[in-house]
């Protein structure tokens, strides 16, 4: 230890290595300085992205579907069933995004219409939070429900968007 404190005491020793300090000191700051940098781009452009992200979710409408079961009974003009079951599924379509859904298309099993449909909404436009519905009846051995729904939408952004779903409970 002593060696290395006479080394340091000659004064060209000292000043070489004051030198050596002060050029160490400035390649970790560029060194620094340029990770800063990449660093900074970086989280400029996921910024960007999610700025980019939040607009378009702003101007996008998300349609989800869900099917509920109500039974009910009526009377039967045959005597021996006083009472026949009958049920009404309902088909609840919901605008869960920030925008308004145009154009809205509804296919049960490929088709537009298929004959058991008792009620069905006016409009072919769903506001955001707004939940629209149809009706299915289904007496027994009678008909079949549909088996699959395909939604199809435009919305703020212009995009023809769809949706595919079972419906199932």
């Amino acid at each position: 230890m002593r060696a290395v404190l006479d080394w340091f005491s000659e004064p060209g020793y000292a000043a070489f290595a004051a030198f050596a300090v002060a050029v160490g000191s400035l390649v970790v700051a560029i060194v620094a300085l340029v990770k800063s940098s990449r660093t900074q781009k970086r989280l400029l452009t996921i910024e960007e992205r999610r700025e980019r992200d939040r607009v378009a979710a702003q101007r996008r409408a998300e349609l989800r579907v869900r099917l509920e079961r109500r039974v009910r009974s009526f009377e039967s003009p045959v005597e021996e069933r006083a009472f026949i079951p009958s049920a009404r599924y309902y088909v609840f379509l919901r605008n869960e995004g920030h925008a308004e859904a145009r154009e809205v298309r509804v296919t049960f099993d490929g088709r537009k219409d298929i004959p058991n449909v008792c009620e069905r909404p006016d409009s072919n436009t769903i506001r955001p939070g707004e939940e629209v519905r149809w009706c299915l009846t289904a007496l027994r051995r009678q008909r079949a429900l549909p088996s699959q729904i395909e939604v199809f939408w435009e919305d703020g952004l212009g995009e023809a968007r769809s949706y595919r779903a079972p419906l199932t409970f």
